[in-house]
């Protein structure tokens, strides 16, 4: 499902994933909108997924430290 140009998914990290991932799942997740995939500077180029959870956070996660899917089992 579409809000505003993202889709709304469940994350849950890889076995790639590092603390900082961890942490924000943790933290914020493990529901979020997912708004852009690309390969930003700030993330040195890796291809990365652009998260917006509901509490407020966002930002840049790498893609290959995250697995999604819909929340709704649909």
């Amino acid at each position: 499902m579409w809000h505003n140009n993202s889709i709304r998914v469940n994350i849950v990290p890889t076995s790639k994933a590092n603390k900082r991932t961890k942490e924000r799942i943790a933290q914020h997740g493990p529901t979020f909108d997912m708004e852009d995939f690309d390969t930003p500077s700030c993330m040195n180029g890796v291809p990365s997924v652009y998260l917006r959870s509901d509490d407020g956070w966002f930002g840049w996660i790498e893609q290959e430290h995250i697995r999604w899917t819909n929340p709704w089992g649909e």
